[in-house]
């Protein structure tokens, strides 16, 4: 018969919420403390960052500015006349204490505080992090709660970042001019840069924040980014992007084809036997993870010859490299009479593996006079249906 035993209790963890027992069998008295609390619920509402109890720490974003294209979500502004004083944005973070777990941080409403002064000689480094104190956990800490903290570094002619406290997030940084022009905070002269990182609720996207960079590992197999314009590459067509990190390639994978813009003629006119042109190219920038490119040309041009039978076979490239394509050849029936081409490219190489390289590259369509001895004509203007397509690779 089976036989079910408790074979040893967890006592590195619990269960929450859970009471004990108050005396004579009534479990009624408090158990769960606040490292409980931390490492069960904010453990598990929190997204993962490489292991069953790591969390990323980071900002919360809730709110989205579209005319300043910003997350306003603890974000550090100065003021309308710039001076000393800063305004920290409402919003919450994910924080963490070394053997504690992590605590989630609230501001409620707006916090403007003033910074000190420049330094009157030389410029200095200001850098600002929020951390959450805890007297109990840690007695030695000299306040309790949650608080906005000003490090303010040496001032010097070339002068150097200054540490910031232990479990504390950097959210802004500022290079203080010296004099009077290192007190016009959030302008020109003493600009806020923005260091905030996002993290999200497990099973969410991630927003991406200034702090952050497409290079940056994923945190578990499965999770989700969220790229606004500010981490979208110029050339894509695309405002915003969702990524998905594999454990299986320890990469980001795109999950959205892209259809780029048609790109304008830029060849035509007599193109002599044997001899090739581009007629059109486009730039791709890098889109974040690895793709391949599918060009379709559909009633690509017309080829006016001065005889009949001449074929112009059009080809693909990718920068230095040149791809068949499959319907490439037309044929010019007399003189002064058109041909139409279609033709449609997977690069590189069809089932090759896919560009992963990080870089831009140029793809162009090349058009070739394929009849001995004789030369047509590429008429200008009639290369309008060619198009440009990038496919996201995934992980299998």
């Amino acid at each position: 018969m089976p036989t079910t035993t408790n074979l040893a209790a967890i006592t590195n963890g619990d269960l929450i919420p859970l009471l004990d027992d108050a005396g004579g069998g009534s479990y009624t008295q408090g158990r769960n403390n606040a490292k409980d609390i931390r490492q069960g619920l904010v453990n598990v509402l929190a997204a993962p960052n490489g292991g069953a109890y790591t969390r990323r720490a980071g900002v919360l974003p809730t709110t989205y500015n579209n005319s300043g294209k910003y997350w306003s979500d603890l974000r550090v502004a100065g003021q309308g006349s710039p001076s000393t004083s800063i305004t920290l944005g409402a919003g919450q973070m994910v924080l963490p204490r070394t053997g504690q777990g992590y605590y989630l941080l609230s501001l409620t409403q707006d916090l403007t505080v003033a910074l000190a002064n420049a330094d009157g000689a030389n410029p200095r480094w200001d850098r600002l992090c929020l951390k959450g104190y805890d007297k109990e956990a840690f007695p030695g800490d000299a306040v309790h709660g949650p608080y906005l903290v000003a490090v303010y570094g040496d001032p010097a002619g070339s002068p150097s970042l200054p540490a910031i406290p232990t479990d504390s997030i950097e959210i802004a940084r500022i290079l203080r001019a010296a004099g009077s022009p290192g007190d016009l905070i959030g302008s020109g002269t003493a600009p806020i840069t923005d260091m905030r990182v996002g993290t999200a609720m497990y099973g969410t996207p991630r927003v991406l924040l200034p702090g952050d960079a497409l290079a940056n590992a994923g945190g578990y197999h499965g999770e989700m980014r969220l790229r606004d314009e500010n981490f979208v590459a110029a050339g894509l067509p695309a405002k915003s992007l969702v990524d998905r990190w594999s454990a299986v390639t320890s990469q980001w994978h795109g999950t959205t084809q892209l259809l780029l813009p048609q790109p304008s003629q830029t060849g035509f006119g007599s193109l002599g036997a044997g001899v090739t042109a581009t007629i059109a190219q486009v730039t791709i920038p890098w889109p974040g993870w690895p793709y391949k490119v599918v060009v379709r040309a559909a009633q690509l041009g017309f080829f006016h010859a001065s005889s009949v039978g001449l074929a112009a076979e059009v080809q693909v490239r990718v920068d230095s490299t040149t791809y068949a394509t499959s319907g490439y050849v037309a044929w010019a029936k007399n003189t002064n009479a058109v041909g139409n081409v279609e033709a449609m490219v997977s690069t590189p190489g069809g089932s090759s593996a896919a560009i992963t390289d990080g870089n831009s590259h140029v793809v162009s369509m090349i058009c070739k006079n394929s009849s001995p001895g004789t030369p047509f004509t590429i008429q200008t203007g009639s290369f309008y249906a060619y198009e440009l397509s990038i496919h996201p690779v995934g992980d299998g």
